[in-house]
Parts: C-alpha cells; structure tokens; sequence
C-alpha cells in the first residue's frame, strides 16, 4: 500500500487493509506456528486482493507470473529457506568429524607400514642369520 513521505497513509483504505493484513497475519502466525511469515503474507495477500490478470500477479508488474510467486517454486523455495540453516549445521558437524576420522585413519596407516617395515627388517635379519653359517 502506498504512504506519503512522513511514513502515514495516503487513504483510510491502505491504512485499514495493513492493519486487517497485520492482525490476520498474526492470528494466522498464532495458529500455524510451523509457516514462515513470507508464506502467511502471500497466502493472505493472495486470499484479499482482487483477482490477477491472466498470467500476471497484482502489483508485481509483468514480470512474474503466479506460479513463480505462489506456485510450488515459491514453496520450495521457502522450504530451503526454512531448512537451510539446521541442514548446512549438520553437513559442517559431518565434514568435521569425517576430517578428524580420515586423520585418524592415516595416522594408522603410517603406524601400520612403521610396523611392516620392523617386521620385514627382523624377518630378513633372521633369514639372513639361518642361511649363513657361524664363521669357524
């Protein structure tokens, strides 16, 4: 809706729809804890205002259409929005913990081949002890 310069509406009308917007947007917000803000406010707006030309959504101009703002694009991308941060959360705590098992893993590595090599050395130490003979 429309207001002037010092933030007051132009007429009686944008001041009633904001106010009739706001209070259901909050009832509705009460009720359905679980929706974004953005989802109530499109559902409201798109409930209250006149019917949209064909193909056009009212005051957007003919740029989107109505599936873009309220079709399942919109949902998914709110869906996104919404999981994003507790989705980003658990892929930085998987990363994290796969970076510490792969340092493990080649420290075992490094611990196993030390250990190869000391087996290798004393078992060729030892084959070499059996073949030659005690000098007489």
């Amino acid at each position: 809706m429309h207001n002037s310069k010092d933030k007051t509406y132009i007429n009686t009308a944008s001041s009633n729809f904001v106010e009739n917007a706001m209070n259901s947007i909050a009832a509705s917000s009460a009720a359905e804890p679980s929706k974004s803000s953005t989802n109530l406010e499109n559902h409201y707006i798109k409930n209250t205002l006149k019917k949209d030309k064909y193909g056009r959504v009212l005051g957007y101009g003919n740029g989107p259409t109505p599936t873009k703002i309220f079709g399942l694009q919109s949902q998914l991308r709110d869906m996104d929005n919404e999981q994003e941060d507790p989705m980003k959360e658990e892929v930085k705590r998987l990363k994290a913990k796969m970076e510490v098992m792969q340092n493990k893993h080649d420290l075992d590595m490094l611990e196993i081949k030390s250990l190869l090599r000391q087996l290798v050395g004393q078992s060729v130490n030892s084959s070499t002890d059996i073949r030659d003979p005690p000098p007489s």
